[in-house]
């Protein structure tokens, strides 16, 4: 009858890695004694193949027959970091981290655990778009508290509630740094020409 049109495999038995615009996922060959390609999934987006490989990522961190995550599986090929910091997010510990994908030119926000057995996995991702373009999206409202208005979260954690990090008045997505200067990183990054809102006024000026 040929080939089988399906396999099932575990997360825990994939390594994961991008090609482009594709995911392609790895499987080991027991009887050849070395990696095999299970899958190559294409994308039409960036976003898309964001979103699949922070799942695909999270699944396998949290598995229990997972063994050990690969250094290759918690880097997503073609981005770079623009910024890293520690925040208290829904009261637990992430790491937030800001990645440029070289190609699309595309910036995003993730979040992921920051220490323990599931260090590293992704807790939610949010792609910076039009709102950017917007003096008023970013606002540093504390010493260590930075407000984002209109971002969309996509959650890769059963257990996080990102409506603690909306209880102002506007419903703004809050993040709070663990020191001041991350803050002030974080916010001079998407608006370096700006007075920080913590110390002055903002500017009218155009």
């Amino acid at each position: 009858m040929g080939t089988p049109w399906f396999s099932l495999r575990g997360a825990h038995e994939l390594c994961v890695e991008r090609n482009g615009s594709s995911l392609q996922f790895w499987r080991w060959s027991s009887s050849e004694h070395c990696p095999k390609m299970w899958a190559n999934l294409c994308f039409m987006t960036w976003e898309e193949l964001v979103l699949v490989y922070c799942c695909f990522l999270s699944f396998k961190t949290r598995n229990s027959l997972t063994v050990q995550v690969a250094n290759e599986d918690l880097a997503l090929w073609g981005e770079r970091k623009l910024f890293q910091a520690r925040i208290v997010d829904d009261g637990f510990m992430h790491s937030l981290i800001v990645y440029e994908d070289y190609v699309t030119k595309g910036v995003r926000l993730h979040a992921a655990v920051w220490d323990g057995d599931l260090r590293q996995c992704p807790v939610w991702t949010a792609f910076i778009t039009h709102q950017s373009a917007s003096p008023k999206w970013i606002k540093r409202v504390s010493k260590t508290r930075v407000r984002l208005a209109d971002i969309q979260l996509y959650v890769f954690c059963q257990e996080y509630r990102q409506q603690n990090q909306r209880i102002n008045r506007a419903g703004a997505f809050e993040i709070r740094f663990v020191s001041e200067e991350a803050a002030k990183r974080f916010k001079e990054l998407f608006s370096p020409a700006l007075i920080d809102d913590s110390t002055a006024t903002e500017s009218t000026q155009t």
